[in-house]
């Protein structure tokens, strides 16, 4: 799957469309247009066909894999299911019958339930494509249409709204005030600002740059126009939907453990039960057919059959467990893997649990408990446009803030350059301008700092900005995020 579009400079995007894709975000409105030969009125329906027959559905698609009686039967046919099995044979072979039949028994109830967890857990995690919106609003022969999501093609011209979740990785051509949820993609729960403007090459990761837009991701305010240049399983979420269906499964720690033992079980079970044989037929004269079984009866007793149900019984009481905590497990040895880890490292900040943030301390400089920073935080939040982000949600918590009398005058939202919100208020009687961001952006603006009403203004000198810092450094150690008011 690819694209052969004409570019500017004469020269033809390569089928596997990499040249595109990479460089997609330095060209011009115009050049875009014509990469993807598109435009303003967007793609005519004829054109839209023959690439909707060309590129395919825009889905993603499960990957495939193993049938399903295969994964079945793998319940069946692991190293300690097969020594159950002998061991059954073994049973009838000992004039135990009944000994047999239970131990088949306990194999075929142990594999049955472990596939039905482990299937209900991989059909859990299909809920992956329900991620992408069912339905696309774009621009064709001119005309704005509604039309279902896998009917969108690249070359699209893709509206966007407040509320709207994006069907494609597209490149914006114009846009008003827009702010993108890419939470689902980075994890940031803090939208991120974005441009129709070219940006130049090199120092951001795809993700991060500011006139892209991707499938999955979530308008958080604003208006925008992207022209769509990925679309099913070639977009960056697909490549995540890919990553995620095609890993190749790997023994556990568990499955591996159990493998030993049952290697062990079975040579010290034949050893066992061949001595016996020899020394009742050697030393007591016992008969060779009576030997053989009591020989027999000897390895069954040490075939562990309650082993078994006994892992998956703890294994499954694991996964419910942490299905209670909206944790998806596809495979029931996943759960000992996990409580194996002693150590998580990740490379993440902000949100990384619920997507909830609560608000702990609300500070001044001397790092006392401040009403005043607590009301300025709320008005930043409240009067902020377009939908909040549980930073936000944290903040606005405190209702105990009145905002009464005041009006919003004027606000320069957040964005990826100025790591700051500005929202310009008034009363009646005065004007008030709110900042909130990044505290070493607002401290490098800064020239003063405030200890409280009483107090008023201070001069921010090098000793007050060190002690500062000293504070900011304090909270991170703890573990907080802090922001700058």
């Amino acid at each position: 799957m690819g694209y052969n579009y004409p570019v500017m400079d004469g020269a033809t995007v390569s089928e596997d469309s990499g040249k595109l894709r990479a460089a997609i975000h330095t060209l011009t409105i115009a050049e875009v247009g014509a990469a993807l030969g598109t435009g303003n009125a967007g793609l005519g329906q004829a054109e839209a066909a023959q690439r909707l027959e060309r590129f395919g559905p825009n889905a993603i698609r499960p990957v495939r894999g193993r049938p399903l009686i295969v994964r079945f039967l793998a319940n069946f046919t692991h190293l300690m299911a097969i020594l159950l099995w002998v061991g059954g044979i073994v049973g009838f072979l000992a004039r135990m019958p009944q000994l047999g039949v239970a131990i088949w028994l306990v194999n075929v109830i142990n594999g049955v339930f472990s596939f039905w967890q482990e299937y209900r857990a991989e059909k859990a995690t299909e809920a992956l494509r329900m991620l992408l919106p069912s339905f696309a609003r774009v621009v064709r022969d001119g005309e704005e249409l509604r039309l279902p999501a896998e009917e969108l093609v690249p070359g699209d011209v893709m509206l966007l709204a407040e509320g709207d979740r994006i069907c494609a990785d597209g490149r914006l051509i114009a846009e008003a005030e827009l702010r993108i949820d890419q939470s689902v993609l980075t994890g940031e729960s803090h939208p991120v600002r974005k441009t129709s403007d070219p940006v130049p090459g090199g120092g951001m990761g795809r993700v991060e740059l500011p006139n892209l837009v991707f499938a999955g991701t979530t308008v958080s305010a604003g208006t925008g126009r992207a022209v769509a240049f990925a679309t099913g399983m070639e977009t960056a979420f697909g490549a995540i939907a890919s990553l995620t269906q095609g890993l190749e499964v790997a023994p556990s720690p568990l499955q591996v453990e159990l493998g030993r033992v049952t290697r062990v079980v079975t040579a010290l079970a034949a050893g066992i039960g061949i001595l016996f044989f020899t020394l009742a037929v050697a030393l007591a004269g016992v008969e060779t057919a009576e030997g053989f079984i009591f020989a027999m009866g000897m390895i069954v007793a040490f075939v562990p059959e309650g082993l078994v149900p006994t892992v998956t019984l703890s294994l499954a009481m694991g996964v419910q467990r942490m299905a209670r905590r909206n944790a998806l497990i596809k495979k029931l040895s996943s759960v000992e893997t996990l409580g194996c880890c002693t150590v998580i490292c990740t490379d993440k900040t902000g949100t990384l649990t619920e997507a909830k943030i609560r608000l702990e301390r609300h500070l001044d400089a001397q790092g006392n408990n401040s009403a005043q920073v607590l009301q300025l935080a709320y008005f930043n939040s409240y009067f902020e446009t377009g939908l909040k982000s549980p930073l936000d949600d944290a903040i606005l918590e405190h209702r105990e803030v009145n905002v009464r009398g005041w009006r919003k005058i004027d606000e320069v939202p957040f964005d990826f350059e100025r790591r700051r919100v500005s929202v310009l208020l008034d009363n009646g009687e005065k004007r008030l301008l709110v900042v909130k961001g990044s505290p070493e952006d607002i401290l490098r603006l800064s020239t003063q700092y405030a200890l409280g009403e009483a107090q008023g203004a201070q001069p921010l000198d090098a000793a007050a900005l060190e002690k500062i810092q000293a504070l900011h450094d304090s909270l991170g150690r703890e573990g907080f995020k802090v922001l700058g008011i």
